[in-house]
């Protein structure tokens, strides 16, 4: 093709590497998308933080088993420079994602190298399909989770690392740097001060026998060094609030690994572990994860030994012996740490717990390396990769059901966060009811929520009385299929009240549902606050949801909500108007309902009716 083929060959490298990264793209776009400014669960421990500041010796604490200095450091370094946007955190992820992938690509770069670019790309793609797959939307819309990623990458990064051409005294220093880093997110970074001795010791051609004995005695007496503290400080007893540590309280020793689930009941250890690793690839028509997870963990388990098996018949090749070590060892770290958090969730949760999303996170790791184990030593040369058109075929539908699933989980996701925002605007005056939304605990939500509001990192503030300010109002009603009281009742003092909101115009169910009672002065007074339940789009697992509080299965109607008014709140005058809000919390504006609630009380008893009247005044 004369002069034109370096430029073509350019031109298709670009297009290759457009398409390979093309999952990072549409990840980033999904999360910009669904996140939403609103703590949950463990950012509620940002109150600690911003009480305690530079308080090392809290900052080193447990929380559960984990050292998250790191963790807590840039949640400090975003209150104080960024004003504690979690929306930067839930960013971080998949900047930590894809630092991962283009580890992921050099790796493949070096052992696949350039004869086979098409096998390069296609393998790219599907790796970076499972890295950046929204199926683990808790990780990447939940600002507490960036950092239980990044143990994955620094294995990724060390292999990248390990494999260069770095003098070996500057290999050192860094993979040291990047193990001291890792060592104080995550605890299954603790993993890295094993794997990177290994991958020195069984790297051929690369140093000397006495560098690498070096090498490996240095970083033996440095991971003493940190890990000794680890375990051994404050007595490894967790700091963190009980509703975030399976109901430990504070001050009681970390469960660590309960080798005794093994003997106890190693059925459930044995099927946690396979259902977190076939978690991935659950999420199937027809099927529920639950049933089908663990045969699916069970077969990329053995396609990944498959590949590993065939790797160590090659053995007396230097040449592909070193192609395929990275890939065993990434692969086996998923694998263990799959069996580790079996022995260490598994007595204490359900088995069923290894569906939670952000394990998808960990899973992934031997079905990705097991893609270019099959395509080294196990597809025949003359075939396309990795073992066949049928079965790349049948992991990319796999693949692509993950994502349609993980797209539906995060529109639920976002939807809770908002919903969690109308609630939270007025914990102080209405308990929230579904309050997993926001925590596990009730009291850590009325404790830390005015602690952060005082420190400006609630967005909107907390409302300080009933009132609507803060919110704009529209004009026009929404249209009754839109939102609609079916039905109102009194019981004793109390007024109860059913219905659906739906937001047509964003096409998604309502933030809440408030109600409102006319003061004399003209003012608006909150009375109560109706919470959301519905049965989501798209039905996933139980587990998928459990910071959310769905109704699964839940009522027909989607948007779905009911509210208690309690008697204490209401007017005691014998006629009065309950006026009905839709709350749009992303926009924050409401939106009225056509009907009012018009109760009146007489000599033979109260009763409650829906009335229409024209709706053309706003709060």
């Amino acid at each position: 093709m004369g002069s034109g083929t370096p430029n073509r060959a350019r031109a298709l490298g670009i297009l290759g590497l457009g398409v390979a990264f093309a999952p990072a793209l549409a990840c980033a776009l999904l999360v910009a998308r669904h996140a939403v400014d609103v703590p949950v669960w463990d950012d509620w421990e940002r109150a600690k933080l911003l009480a305690r500041g530079l308080d090392w010796a809290y900052l080193y604490s447990p929380h559960i088993d984990h050292r998250i200095l790191v963790p807590r450091l840039v949640a400090l370094a975003n209150a104080h420079l960024f004003g504690g946007d979690l929306r930067l955190e839930m960013g971080l992820s998949v900047v930590v994602v894809l630092v991962t992938a283009l580890g992921v690509f050099v790796l493949l770069r070096r052992s696949l190298g350039d004869a086979r670019p098409g096998s390069l790309y296609a393998t790219a793609f599907l790796a970076n399909a499972l890295l950046f797959s929204p199926l683990q939307w808790e990780n990447l819309l939940w600002a507490a989770q960036p950092f239980f990623l990044w143990p994955m990458a620094a294995v990724v990064l060390a292999l990248v690392l390990l494999g260069s051409g770095l003098r070996p005294g500057l290999k050192l220093a860094l993979a040291l740097a990047l193990a001291a880093i890792t060592t104080h997110t995550f605890s299954h970074g603790l993993a890295l001060w094993v794997l990177v001795p290994v991958a020195v010791l069984f790297q051929r051609g690369d140093a000397s026998a006495r560098t690498r004995a070096v090498f490996v005695a240095v970083w033996l007496v440095a991971g003493a060094a940190f890990l000794v503290p680890y375990f051994t400080v404050d007595g490894m007893r967790s700091s963190s609030e009980a509703s975030h540590a399976f109901d430990m309280p504070p001050g009681e020793r970390a469960p660590g690994l309960s080798l005794a689930g093994i003997t106890h009941d190693p059925v459930k250890t044995a099927r946690f572990a396979a259902t977190m690793l076939g978690s991935p690839f659950a999420r199937m028509a027809g099927a529920a994860p639950r049933n089908v997870a663990a045969p699916l963990g069970v077969g990329v388990a053995l396609l990944f030994a498959l590949g590993a098996g065939a790797w160590l018949l090659r053995g007396r090749d230097a040449d592909a012996w070193n192609r395929g070590l990275p890939w065993v060892l990434l692969g086996g770290y998923g694998l263990g740490l799959c069996a580790l958090a079996a022995l260490g969730r598994a007595p204490i949760m359900r088995w069923s717990y290894a569906l939670l999303p952000h394990y998808v996170s960990i899973a992934i790791y031997p079905m990705l390396a097991a893609l270019p184990l099959a395509l080294l030593f196990l597809a025949p040369p003359s075939r396309a990769w990795p073992v066949g058109p049928f079965a790349t075929g049948l992991l990319t539908v796999a693949i692509a059901v993950g994502w349609i699933a993980g797209v539906h989980g995060m529109d639920e996701w976002r939807s809770a966060r908002l919903q969690a925002r109308t609630a939270l605007l007025y914990q102080s005056h209405f308990r929230p009811r579904l309050i997993r939304r926001l925590d596990g605990s009730r009291e850590v939500v009325a404790r830390f929520a005015p602690v952060l509001d005082r420190h400006g990192q609630l967005r909107p503030p907390l409302q300080r009385e009933a009132t609507l300010d803060g919110f704009a109002a529209e004009g026009t009603p929404l249209p009754d299929y839109a939102a609609r009281v079916h039905g109102a009742w009194l019981q004793g003092q109390n007024l109860r009240v059913e219905g659906h909101a739906w937001l047509p115009d964003a096409m998604r169910r309502a933030d809440g549902v408030l109600f409102v009672v006319q003061q004399p002065d003209g003012s608006g007074r909150v009375v109560a606050l109706g919470e959301l339940r519905g049965f989501p789009w798209f039905h996933v697992a139980v587990h998928d949801h459990i910071f959310d509080e769905l109704s699964i299965p839940g009522p027909s109607v989607r948007g779905a909500f009911a509210a208690r008014i309690s008697g204490t709140q209401l007017p005691e005058a014998d006629h009065f108007e309950v006026e009905v809000w839709a709350v749009d919390a992303e926009r924050m504006r409401l939106h009225p309902f056509v009907e009012r609630l018009i109760v009146e009380r007489g000599p033979e008893g109260a009763r409650v009716r829906r009335a229409f009247p024209d709706r053309g005044r706003t709060p």
